[in-house]
């Protein structure tokens, strides 16, 4: 339903699968006063650190052992996952939802260049994690 509801505001020729992923990647605090995109290898990491220090007035200080993940920050990637942060999928939010709310909308960006370097990176240090 909610991908249906989203779907002339993406057009006609955006399949459902990419709405569904952006609704998913879209990251929201309890409070609902911002709103984040999280694209891949793009300072994800340390945005999500600098958001939770501003919903919640202290730094994030939790450790978490992820063997499956070589992102030493994998702990702040999993508070969506966790119902510290909410995913607009899964809070059943839809693209009229979110233009809806009074919500900051953040998304960091990086140089394409880069971002495939740092992805062939952690993809090849992921391989040497893994034969070791």
């Amino acid at each position: 339903m909610t991908i249906q509801r989203s779907q002339p505001l993406f057009g006609p020729d955006i399949p459902g699968a990419a709405i569904r992923s952006f609704l998913q990647l879209t990251i929201l605090p309890p409070s609902q006063r911002w709103m984040f995109f999280s694209a891949g290898k793009a300072a994800s990491s340390s945005t999500l650190n600098l958001l939770f220090e501003m919903e919640f007035g202290r730094p994030l200080s939790v450790h978490f052992d992820a063997p499956h993940d070589i992102n030493p920050s994998a702990v702040v990637h999993q508070l969506a996952n966790h119902g510290v942060f909410s995913r607009a999928l899964k809070l059943g939010l839809g693209m009229p939802d979110l233009l809806a709310l009074p919500a900051e909308r953040l998304l960091v960006v990086r140089n394409p260049y880069a971002r495939a370097v740092s992805a062939f990176r952690y993809l090849c240090r992921s391989d040497e994690l893994r034969a070791s």
